[in-house]
């Protein structure tokens, strides 16, 4: 009976550590498949997380005016003060 249990803990740790290779190995296939009907249908590729390039805008306003006042009183107007920053961004695999 130990045997037998010695036996089934080994198969069973082969099979778990074989797991993450056969896993890999379908998702190697399927990925293929796509590329390949998506060549056949003249579709663009499929989304790369890795090799994205960004393009973005920052806009950023800030409407403050500060009075301090005798015995501490404080007011506050408004003023307009705004940047745009627009560029493009490159991530990569770090």
């Amino acid at each position: 009976m130990a045997e037998y249990s010695i036996c089934l803990a080994l198969v069973l740790a082969a099979l778990l550590g074989m797991q993450l290779y056969v896993k890999r190995g379908l998702q190697g296939r399927y990925r293929e498949l796509v590329d390949h009907a998506a060549k056949q249908a003249a579709s663009p590729k499929q989304y790369e997380p890795y090799y994205v390039q960004d393009e973005f805008t920052v806009k950023q306003s800030k409407i403050v005016n500060e009075d301090v006042k005798y015995e501490g009183l404080t007011t506050r107007d408004s003023l307009e003060d705004s940047t745009v920053v627009k560029g493009t961004a490159k991530r990569g695999v770090q």
